[in-house]
């Protein structure tokens, strides 16, 4: 068993158009229109367990975002239009919890390490309200998906290695269509079963429910530490 705790910095890169069945939304960028945080320190918590050769993941990151702005422009949002000059307050969550496993494909080796296939499900959990002149609108997204992938490891000298992985989906799964890609690299030193690392990770979310468009990007460093018992 292992558990592992990140601390992701990641930048957010995002735009949301949420109208109704007859009203369609006004396409916002978070940052230009709501002037909503764009930067968001983040815990990864991440558990694994191995068992005859299969290694089973848990794993969950929350990133919350707020705003306040004068509108410089009409914005209508799940309905509801907020006119130029109505100051507003916005608030965008996303929490992602993934159930992973990983098979090493065994034709695939590295000089002390290898090559394994990903697969399992993600729950994306994304909520958004914007919230102006009295009046409020909220809209939720909850569903698990499916996503497949590959990861890789590779030792380097003095108990340093390379690990990196790569996954996602482009499919229709209850309410979603769209596309996912979460991919990840870094580099690790490892002593007994402690280890400390440090890499780089970008996850986008290009998806629509209902009548919402949904186009996230985040992108940053991160580092943490792992503790094998």
């Amino acid at each position: 068993m292992q558990a592992e705790a990140r601390r992701w910095r990641a930048g957010l890169d995002a735009d949301v158009q949420a109208g109704t069945a007859t009203i369609p939304g006004t396409r916002i960028n978070l940052d230009v229109d709501l002037n909503i945080d764009q930067m968001q320190e983040a815990d990864d918590l991440r558990v694994s367990f191995i068992a005859s050769g299969t290694v089973y993941h848990l794993s969950h990151v929350r990133l919350t975002h707020d705003g306040t702005n004068v509108l410089s422009k009409p914005i209508t949002f799940l309905g509801l239009t907020y006119t130029a000059s109505t100051q507003v307050e916005s608030r965008l969550r996303v929490e992602l919890t993934d159930a992973m496993v990983e098979r090493p494909i065994s034709l695939m080796r590295l000089p002390r390490g290898g090559v394994a296939w990903l697969a399992g499900f993600r729950r994306v959990d994304v909520d958004g309200r914007l919230q102006g002149a009295g009046e409020l609108r909220e809209e939720k997204v909850d569903e698990w998906v499916p996503q497949v992938g590959a990861g890789f490891r590779t030792g380097l000298p003095k108990d340093y290695e390379i690990r990196g992985r790569i996954f996602g989906v482009v499919a229709s799964s209850g309410d979603i269509d769209g596309d996912m890609l979460d991919w990840e690299a870094g580099l690790f030193w490892r002593r007994g079963g402690f280890s400390i690392g440090g890499g780089y990770r970008k996850l986008t979310l290009d998806v629509e429910h209902d009548d919402v468009e949904l186009d996230l990007e985040y992108a940053g460093t991160w580092f943490g530490g792992a503790l094998a018992f």
